[in-house]
C-alpha cells in the first residue's frame, strides 16, 4: 500500500479506524506528518486572513486621509483666489457705494448754492475739519490697511503650502509602501467638486450677498444728525 493511498484512506475512508490499523508504523508516522502539515497550513491560512483583514484598516484610513488632504488643498487654493480676487474687491466697492449714496443728495444741494452761501459753508466746514490732516491720515490708513491685508494674503498661502507639504509626505508614504490608490480618479473627482463649488459660490455672491440690503444712506444721515444734535444741545 503506497503512502498516497494511505493518506487518501485516512482522509476519506468511512472506516477510518480499520484502515489506520492496517497501516505499518512508517505509514502511520508519514500520514500523521501529513495531518500535522495540513493543520499548520490551515492555521497559517487563518492567521493570514486575520492579518489581511486588520491590515486593510490602516490602508483604508490612509486612503481617506489622502483624499481629504487633496480636497483640502484644492479648497484652500480656491478660497485664496476667490476671496482676494473677487470678494475683497466687492466689499470695498460696496462701502464706497454706500458713502457715495449718502452724499448724492448733498452734492445736488451743494451745486444749487450761490457763491456767498458756499463761502459760509466753506468757513464752517474748515472750522470743524482739517482737510490736510484728514488727507494725511487717509494715506496713512490706506498704507496700513494694504500692508495688513498683504500679510493676511501671505498667511493664506502659508496655509496652502503647509497642506501641500502634508500631501507630498502622504504621497511619499504611498510610493514607499506601494499602496494602491487611484490618484488620478481622486484628483479629478475633487477638482470637479471644487469647480462646481466655485460656480455656486460665485452665483451666491452675485445673487444673495451683493443683493443684501445693508444700512442705507438715510440711516447714516440720521445717525450723523443725531450725533451733532446731541453735541449742539
Amino acid at each position: 500500500m503506497t503512502t498516497e493511498n494511505n493518506f487518501r484512506q485516512i482522509t476519506y475512508s468511512d472506516s477510518f479506524i480499520y484502515d489506520y490499523k492496517k497501516m505499518d508504523s512508517s505509514s502511520k508516522k508519514q500520514n500523521q506528518l501529513y495531518i500535522e502539515i495540513a493543520q499548520i497550513n490551515n492555521l497559517e491560512i487563518e492567521t493570514n486572513n486575520k492579518f489581511n483583514k486588520y491590515n486593510k484598516i490602516p490602508k483604508y484610513v490612509f486612503k481617506r486621509l489622502l483624499m481629504f488632504m487633496i480636497h483640502l488643498g484644492l479648497i484652500s487654493l480656491f478660497e485664496i483666489i476667490f476671496f482676494f480676487s473677487i470678494v475683497s474687491q466687492y466689499e470695498s466697492e460696496s462701502v464706497l457705494n454706500l458713502i457715495g449714496g449718502f452724499f448724492k443728495d448733498q452734492d445736488e444741494k451743494c451745486q444749487s448754492l450761490n457763491l456767498t452761501q458756499k463761502e459760509i459753508f466753506t468757513d464752517i466746514f474748515t472750522y470743524f475739519l482739517n482737510i490736510t490732516y484728514i488727507n494725511s491720515q487717509s494715506k496713512k490708513a490706506y498704507n496700513i490697511r494694504k500692508t495688513y491685508n498683504y500679510q493676511l494674503y501671505l498667511k493664506s498661502w502659508y496655509y496652502f503650502i503647509g497642506i501641500m507639504l502634508i500631501n507630498i509626505l502622504l504621497l511619499f508614504i504611498k510610493c514607499y509602501y506601494k499602496i494602491k490608490i487611484n490618484l488620478k480618479k481622486i484628483f479629478l473627482d475633487n477638482l470637479f467638486m471644487i469647480l462646481i463649488l466655485g460656480i455656486y459660490e460665485y452665483l451666491f455672491l452675485k445673487t444673495i450677498i451683493l443683493q443684501y440690503d445693508t444700512i442705507s444712506g438715510n440711516e447714516v444721515s440720521e445717525f450723523i444728525v443725531t450725533k451733532y444734535s446731541k453735541c449742539l444741545n
